[in-house]
């Protein structure tokens, strides 16, 4: 029989092609929109916007039309002038543009003063004033710019004869004459010299055009002015020299510019030699054709400074430039917007006697230079000319501007001692901060400066346009520089802040982002040194960036309102309190967006609230009131975020009205305020974040009490706190500010175990004096809650015992050196519990016994009997002490604490003639003998004084050798102690005492990478090591020091105060079996020495765990101590405890979570030496499933050492239907790069289409699609099959389909699942033009299968997949056959692992009905 093929129709051809051409353009426009929408071409977005009416986006349609036209209009001409004449050449003939300025030439004399002036005026004084003066004229005959408002002044008598104001008249009275004969031109052409006062002293200047402007003889003459009048040469004037001849035996010379007077930093020689000293000098820069801009930059620049006479009108004008003459031709021709620098050409010296002659010349010319200029010339003439402006101008400005300041500021000196000279503002940029005079500019200010000046010069004399497109070019090349710079301005000049800010806004490229972060920078380091203009100009900023919701701005009033402070009522405060409070009320809006600043808000002025207690603030107050309960009636939900704390400042509150109104709310009516809000103990149970108890201390307050807890030595404090209460605590109303210090102390400064341990001030102390220190009976009490306030709703589930632990402490230290301090916080404890709140008293006493019993089981205290029951406490208040926590007043005896030790020795009778001491005298021995203050003492010492309780608990014989360990705290002193043991043991409670004090204060355990020998011997210099050599000694007596110890180590855990017995341990062992391995020389017997791990697992077995969970405990305290020692360990922990430590999930988190990225590849090349083996394959599912929630480098790590290990793919399988794309990026990308290795198979494309369809999630289809590239066929047959046999009910002996409850886990996907990935699938592979998968025969078959047996939602929603399918036209019974014959034996194939289940579901798709007309197949 001859088998046809069915043609297509050419109607579902052409439907085909109108889809695929409709799809393309659905992409097109979509593409445009999306492109018009992020344009940033004024006008577009606003086309494509849907949400604006029909009408608006009409009117920016024509708008921009319009435009275009117009813009088109105007280029077409420029274009047209351009094509035809593109460069237009022209050479300048003219020889005088090619002149330069003969420099001007300064001659400083070793010795200027003429001995005959100085000799009449010594005499003319002495004859007036009877003193002889000769070396104070000398003084003044050898002063200069820089000295001569150092010279001391005189008596009255002689001040009358010289007045201040004529030193320099002096100076220049004694200065030596010039003589005209030492001076010659070749030509005797008219030359200037002028005497001058400079940085050098007394000179001479010649050819200067200002030199007259620093004569001293001359600055009270109104007329001396600017004349230019200096030699200008050109080429023809090639052979021009002036020469100087025996001026002086040995002097300075300096070669200048005639419209600059020479300064120290100007190049010059010394010439003292006997002969002819000719020197040629070259001008530096040889174009000498300005045009337009330069020409413009020197009218803006150079004329408006270096033409200013230091007289009255001049310097009363200064600043308004417009005013000023201008004229291109005083200046002359000066290249590149700069005075001509003069550079030595030539030299040549001729020895002559008796004569010194030196003669300077020009020596090199420019060159005439052709000028080329094209047309596009004038289109670019607008950004040349703000270049120039830019580059030239400051320069210029600058250089011209220092002799003028100076002679300005010496005229003003000599002649007004009360003037005050305006400099002009491009001198000297606008302050930020405020300084003293002995305060250097840090880095910060002079970063600021130089970014303001760096502005400044980009927007001088600029129009608006040209502002713009400077500052857009500057911003392309250093936009951090420029938005420093506009900030600065922005900070310091409120006239011109909205125009800066406008402009800051348009040239942006980050969203203000470094504009942001440079503003919280500045608040958090610089805010108290602010200027009142910045202070103000900030809030102005502020308020603008909240008004155009900037991105990050709340963050920046995060940080502003640090600076709100408590306790501090000053004008600046409060005003920052106001003004912020009046932003937020306009702005309300906006700040319902942050939740987060809502609490900040609320918090801050809760606190701040109650210190505006005076008539004064009583109008500010309202009206803080009124805006933090609509605040807190209105958002309720995120406010009890707040915690605990939140109820302490509204009790400090609750006598306002409108706050007494919501404590009433709050107690009798909570859903009033929050459906779920249900009682005030939901808040209390609550844990105030840390940062919002860090809000309430100004970041400078921060920063001491941090260094106060964390640099300054016990005993070396007293200094500090003293200049900390003067700075912040020395007003009545600051004594508020305690309670928030307090509070900052417990619950934001968590000091390290190693510092701990150290001698550094500890927080109790600071706390006692804080309490100690209180003047106030309200701020004391407030003080006092501030400090237990964690107590009373303590749940050791939740807090911390860091936040618990300041109080009992300050108890305890204070109860020697200050019992009163003991006394008042105890009472405040026991009368707290029922005065907080009747209701819950029950619940605070349960809070606050939990906090004891948490301090006994941390060992924070051993034993709470001497605090509760101290002789020092009056009988009335141990006798409420004990009633009140009459669970923790017995001793270890388990008598009472009232014992025979106090009230029995009151009560025994005197003998008649036994002497008695009066109350007074009975008292002053504890006073003399205990009442010491430990507050000058080193806390080391403070501590030794607790030795002889720990030595006491030992045998006679044993406490020397225990004062040895408790001194040297080394190994050789423990194991001494322990080898006494042997004739009298001590128990393991005091044994266990005594190591863990000395143990505390020892060096940490501590090594490289990797460790020497002799590292490793000085690690296990410890006395916790010396207790591991007798647990494997054996002889006399060893077992029962060998139990002392296991039960020592018990009790160690039992006490929980040292957690590093484990892994010491373990680090122990691993010491020994690396010397064993040392000392076998031969290499089969290194081989054969044994870890001794048994002594760990006797260890655990004593302690009664685990040795899997225990292994993990003492590897996460090791890595607490030391990662490297962590690293050390682990191959050996595997090797030996192989059955414990592999797929142990706390232990590999632990491990993942310490090692970094070089720890990591060792253990991953130990891994491939096949010395480590960290995972099986059971159970490695529940492992993965596990890490799942760890952080993304710990997941990292994982990944990381799973591929290293080889873990299979199928072992990995089980988890991949359970990842999220959006939670469990780390693992799907991992699984993506194993499945990109390997090859696809029915199993994988089962668990890869049981995920759950998400658009966003592409791993299926990224996995497929990347197959297809090797594997197309085969996924095209796996994919086939698998969608087939979604539709058992098309087999004709189909079976019952099992319970819902009986499905197994590896379950196939439904057929949803699967049409819904090939849905995504076939997107991508349209955007991508290549359906080759689709086309496949298999493919068309099983989607026509599925079309046909799927129900109408599921052909409605992948109506376009079915589209997908070909419309066969062959006889429904044949094609029916033909699917059968064609799939069954594919499906047999290609089912591996699950074939039972599988098979099952393998059925003959069912025969559709014969259609009523058949169309024949044969002819």
């Amino acid at each position: 029989m001859i088998k046809t093929r069915a043609k297509v129709r050419p109607l579902f051809k052409r439907k085909r092609d109108n889809y695929a051409r409709k799809l393309k353009r659905e992409k097109l426009i979509k593409y445009l929109q999306s492109e018009l929408r992020s344009c940033t071409t004024h006008g577009l977005p606003y086309i494509v916007n849907m949400e604006i009416h029909w009408t608006g986006r009409l009117y920016w349609a024509i708008s921009f039309v319009i435009c275009l036209g117009i813009i088109v209009m105007l280029l077409s001409s420029q274009y047209s002038r351009y094509i035809n004449s593109p460069v237009v050449m022209s050479v300048e003939m003219d020889y005088y543009n090619w002149n330069v300025s003969y420099p001007a030439i300064t001659l400083c004399p070793a010795s200027n003063i003429d001995q005959d002036v100085f000799s009449a005026l010594v005499n003319e004084t002495r004859n007036k004033t009877g003193k002889n003066l000769h070396s104070y004229y000398w003084s003044l005959g050898t002063i200069s710019l820089e000295t001569v408002d150092q010279i001391a002044v005189q008596t009255a008598d002689v001040v009358k004869l010289l007045h201040t104001k004529d030193y320099a008249e002096i100076a220049a009275m004694l200065f030596e004459s010039f003589d005209n004969g030492t001076f010659m031109t070749n030509i005797n052409e008219p030359i200037s010299i002028e005497p001058a006062l400079t940085e050098m002293g007394m000179c001479h200047v010649i050819n200067s055009n200002v030199a007259v402007l620093h004569n001293p003889i001359k600055w009270k003459d109104e007329a001396a002015a600017y004349v230019k009048n200096n030699i200008e040469i050109s080429a023809h004037d090639v052979d021009f020299y002036t020469q100087i001849m025996n001026y002086a035996e040995v002097y300075k010379v300096y070669v200048h510019s005639p419209d600059e007077i020479a300064i120290s930093t100007t190049p010059s020689f010394t010439y003292e030699a006997e002969g002819l000293l000719l020197f040629g000098y070259q001008v530096w820069n040889h174009e000498k054709i300005c045009d337009f801009n330069e020409l413009l930059c020197v009218i803006r620049y150079k004329n408006e400074i270096i033409r200013l006479a230091p007289s009255n009108d001049t310097i009363a004008k200064f600043g308004h430039f417009s005013s000023l003459p201008r004229s291109s031709s005083d200046c002359g021709c000066l290249g590149s917007c700069e005075a001509q620098e003069y550079l030595k050409d030539q030299e040549n010296f001729l020895a002559q006697e008796s004569t010194s002659k030196l003669r300077i010349a020009i020596s090199t010319f420019p060159s005439p230079i052709a000028k080329a200029s094209n047309a596009t010339n004038v289109v670019e003439g607008a950004l040349e000319k703000s270049t120039v402006t830019e580059h030239c101008g400051p320069l210029s400005r600058r250089k011209a501007l220092v002799p003028w300041k100076r002679a300005c500021r010496m005229y003003a000196h000599i002649t007004d001692p009360d003037f005050v000279l305006e400099e002009p503002s491009k001198s000297s940029s606008p302050k930020l901060f405020m300084c003293t005079a002995i305060e250097n500019k840090d880095e910060i200010e002079e970063r600021y400066e130089r970014a303001y000046n760096y502005f400044q010069s980009l927007v001088a004399d600029c129009s608006e346009k040209e502002t713009h497109d400077a500052l857009n070019n500057a911003a392309c090349k250093n936009h951090e520089e420029v938005s420093l710079g506009m900030l600065m301005s922005i900070l310091t000049e409120p006239h011109n802040a909205t125009k800066c800010y406008r402009d800051l806004t348009l040239i942006t490229r980050d969203g203000l982002t470094c504009v942001l972060n440079n503003l919280s920078n500045l608040i958090l380091e610089r805010y108290l040194k602010f200027q009142d203009t910045t202070r103000n100009q900030l809030l102005w900023l502020v308020k603008e960036m909240i008004r155009n919701s900037v991105t990050g701005i709340d963050s920046v009033c995060w940080n502003l309102m640090r600076y709100a402070s408590g306790g501090d009522i000053t004008p600046k405060n409060i005003y920052l309190v106001e003004s912020l409070l009046e932003i937020y009320i306009e702005n309300r809006a906006w700040l319902d967006k942050f939740p987060v600043l809502i609490c900040m808000v609320v918090y801050t002025y809760l606190r701040i609230i109650e210190d505006h207690n005076i008539p004064q603030l009583m109008a500010l107050r309202q009206k803080e009131v009124n805006f933090v309960i609509s605040l807190i009636r209105e958002r309720f939900a995120d406010i009890q975020s707040l915690g605990r704390d939140m109820i302490r400042l509204l009790q400090n509150v609750a006598r306002i009205p409108e706050f007494g109104q919501l404590w009433q709310d709050i107690l009798t009516n909570p859903k009033s305020l929050c459906p779920t809000f249900t009682n005030v103990l939901q808040i209390l149970q609550t844990r105030t974040s840390r940062r919002y108890l860090q809000s309430r201390l100004t970041p400078d307050m921060e920063r001491k009490l941090v260094f106060l807890t964390s640099q300054v030595r016990f005993g070396h404090h007293k200094r500090y706190q003293e200049w900390f209460q003067r700075q912040y605590l020395a007003t009545p109303e600051s004594q508020s500010l305690r309670s928030d210090m307090i509070r900052f102390i417990v619950g934001v400064i968590h000091p390290t175990n190693e510092l701990l341990c150290s001698d550094i001030i500890p927080r109790w102390a600071v706390i006692g004096w804080l309490l100690t220190t209180c003047t106030s009976n309200v701020a004391a009490s407030n003080a006092k809650l501030a400090l237990f306030y964690d107590w009373l709703f303590y749940d050791p589930e939740k807090d911390n015992i860091m936040n618990i632990e300041p109080a009992i402490l300050v108890m305890h230290h204070s109860m020697r050196s200050h019992p009163a301090v003991t006394a008042t916080l105890l009472d405040f404890l026991c009368r707290i519990i029922p005065h907080f709140y009747p209701p819950f008293a029950d619940k605070v006493k349960q809070g606050i016994f939990s906090s004891l019993q948490q301090i006994i089981e941390k060992r924070v205290l051993p034993n709470l009997q001497p605090l509760f029951d101290s002789p020092k406490l009056d009988r009335e208040l141990r006798t409420t002490v004990r009633e009140t926590f009459k669970e923790f007043c017995s001793n270890g005896n388990g008598e009472g604490a009232s014992g025979a030790r106090d009230d029995g020795s009151e009560e025994l009778p005197r003998e008649p003639d036994e002497p008695a001491f009066s109350d007074d005298e009975e008292d002053a021995p504890p006073i003399i003998a205990e009442d010491t203050d430990d507050d000058d003492l080193p806390l080391s010492e403070v501590r030794a004084r607790e030795r002889p309780e720990l030595a006491a608990a030992l045998p006679l014989n044993l406490r020397p050798l225990a004062e040895t360990l408790l001194d040297d705290r080394s190994a050789a002193a423990a194991t001494a102690l322990l080898n006494a043991c042997s004739t009298s043991m001590p128990t393991a409670t005091a044994l266990a005492d005594l190591f863990t004090a000395a143990v505390q204060e020892a060096p940490a355990l501590r090594i490289t990478a990797n460790p020497t020998p002799a590292e490793l011997d000085n690690a296990v210099n410890s006395p916790i090591f010396s207790m591991f050599n007798f647990l494997k000694t054996s002889g006399e007596g060893a077992e029962a020091k060998r139990k002392l110890i296991l039960e020592t180590f018990k009790e160690i855990r039992t006490q929980n105060t040292f957690h590093g017995v484990g892994y010491c341990l373990l680090f122990y062992l691993k010491v020994c079996f690396e010397r064993d391995r040392r000392a076998e020389h031969d290499a089969g017997k290194r081989r054969n020495v044994k870890f001794k791990s048994e002594l760990y697992r006797d260890y655990c077995s004593y302690l009664e765990v685990k040795i899997g969970d225990n292994l993990a405990d003492d590897l996460e305290k090791c890595q607490e101590c030391d990662a490297n020692v962590l690293v050390w360990l682990i191959p050996d922990v595997y090797r030996e405890f192989k059955d414990q430590a592999q797929n142990h999930i706390k232990l590999l988190h632990v491990i993942v979570s310490t090692v970094d990225a070089g720890q990591l590849q060792r253990l991953v090349c130990l891994t491939l030496q096949n010395n480590l083996m960290m995972f099986k394959s059971d159970d490695i599912t529940t492992m993965l499933s596990t890490s799942l929630g760890w952080e993304t480098f710990e997941q990292y790590c994982l990944w990381q050492l799973l591929t290293a290990h080889d873990i299979s793919l199928e072992d990995v399988l089980p988890i991949i239907p359970k990842l999220s794309y959006k939670d469990h990026a780390e693992a799907l990308t991992s699984v993506l790069l194993m499945l990109k290795q390997g090859k696809p198979s029915a199993d994988v494309l089962r668990q890869l289409f049981c995920r759950s369809v998400q658009q966003e999630d592409t791993f299926v289809v990224s996995t497929l699609l990347y197959w297809c590239q090797d594997y197309e066929d085969k996924v095209g047959d796996l994919v086939s099959v698998l969608l087939s046999t979604r539709y058992p009910g098309t087999s004709p002996n189909k079976r019952k389909r099992p319970g819902k409850h009986s499905i197994p886990p590896n379950a196939p996907p439904s057929a949803e699942l699967v049409l819904g990935h090939l849905e995504q699938m076939r997107v991508n592979c349209v955007e991508q033009d290549d359906m080759s998968i689709f086309n496949m025969e298999c493919m068309q078959k099983s989607l026509q299968l599925s079309q046909s047996n799927s129900s109408d939602s599921l052909r409605r929603q992948y109506s376009e997949l079915f589209l997908l399918a070909w419309e066969d036209e062959l006889p429904i019974s044949r094609r029916a056959r033909k699917l059968i014959t064609n799939s069954l034996p594919l499906g047999a194939n290609l089912h591996s692992s699950n074939d039972d289940s599988e098979e099952e579901e393998i059925v003959k798709p069912k025969q559709a009905k014969r259609r009523k007309k058949a169309i024949s197949d044969s002819d």
